[in-house]
């Protein structure tokens, strides 16, 4: 297997990991009917995205095979037919507007996204997934202060939201001063960092439960608070 596969073999472990956080925000959670099924959609997801990626390559055709996709894997959540389609719509209109200055780029490079992806690409495809990632981190951060009116202190923003972009330009720099001969050394440095932002998602997520937790527990405790109040009044 060349290098390139090798690659996009690791690196689309974090891919996957970031649709599955994209349409969890989209449909629920709670909205999932069976866990079980849904792990088997996603690997076999990943299962059919590598081998598109490996012996079709062409980056139009993996656009058009994620939209299918997405579509069944929202069949797993209980949802409505019109929140379905949104949820694939946002999910692959994020995709999109993250890929599109990529694209531009590659095409401004010399790169055309009607041919197979050689290695120059491979930092496109590695950007594409470290930025795709980083903002589902923004967007599920705003759509917990939203929904529940909590703020994330900006040390916490800080923290989590640097973690995709340092690791990026890290991971960068480092394939400039590597080769090919380096491939045991590459498979690594992009395995790690894959490693590193998922363990960064799951610090983030029990962040975000624990502000949850501490919010619905200052309501209760002023709910109480009213409920003693009002009782003394009497």
């Amino acid at each position: 297997m060349s290098l390139i596969n090798i690659v996009f073999v690791i690196i689309n472990i974090l891919g996957v990991y970031t649709v599955y956080k994209l349409m969890g925000l989209f449909c629920g959670v709670e909205m999932i009917k069976s866990k079980k099924a849904l792990i088997v959609i996603y690997f076999v997801y990943y299962l059919l995205s590598c081998m598109n990626f490996m012996y079709i390559n062409i980056p139009l055709v993996l656009l058009l095979f994620n939209l299918l996709m997405y579509f069944f894997i929202s069949l797993n959540y209980r949802i409505s037919i019109k929140k379905r389609v949104m949820a694939v719509v946002y999910t692959y209109l994020i995709q999109i507007l993250v890929e599109v200055p990529f694209i531009i780029s590659a095409n401004y490079l010399g790169l055309n996204i009607f041919e197979k992806t050689d290695l120059k690409s491979m930092y496109m495809i590695i950007s594409v997934r470290l930025c795709t990632y980083l903002v589902v981190i923004i967007l599920d951060g705003y759509m917990m202060t939203k929904r529940e009116e909590t703020d994330i202190p900006f040390s916490s923003w800080i923290g989590i939201v640097s973690v995709p972009i340092v690791t990026l330009v890290l991971l960068i720099l480092f394939l400039n001063i590597s080769t090919l001969d380096n491939k045991i050394e590459v498979i690594l440095a992009v395995t790690l960092i894959a490693l590193v932002n998922i363990a960064n998602y799951f610090l983030y997520s029990s962040t975000l439960n624990i502000m949850r937790e501490n919010n619905r527990k200052a309501i209760i405790e002023q709910q109480n608070e009213y409920y003693v109040k009002r009782s003394e009044e009497r």
